[in-house]
């Protein structure tokens, strides 16, 4: 069995998500309305969405660079040896 998804629903997911990335205040005002739809519920799914990836993105981002400073100290302690 396949699950489809509402095409109001994907469409309100996939412009709230862009409205995320480079719009996001104007997202918000959308947001606020108290109307109920399978829009509206898309896009409060993809700003979730965006927030969640973008929150992952800087956690390894950050993990990275901590990789780097601790391998770089591991070097710079190999060398005063």
């Amino acid at each position: 069995m396949k699950d489809t998804v509402d095409p109001h629903y994907l469409r309100g997911f996939n412009n709230a998500y862009l409205l995320a990335q480079h719009k996001p205040k104007l997202l918000d005002c959308f947001l606020t309305t108290t109307t109920e739809n399978e829009y509206l519920k898309g896009m409060r799914d993809g700003k979730y969405t965006y927030e969640q990836e973008l929150k992952q993105n800087r956690t390894q981002g950050r993990l990275q660079q901590l990789n780097q400073q601790h391998s770089q100290g591991n070097r710079d302690q190999d060398h005063e040896q």
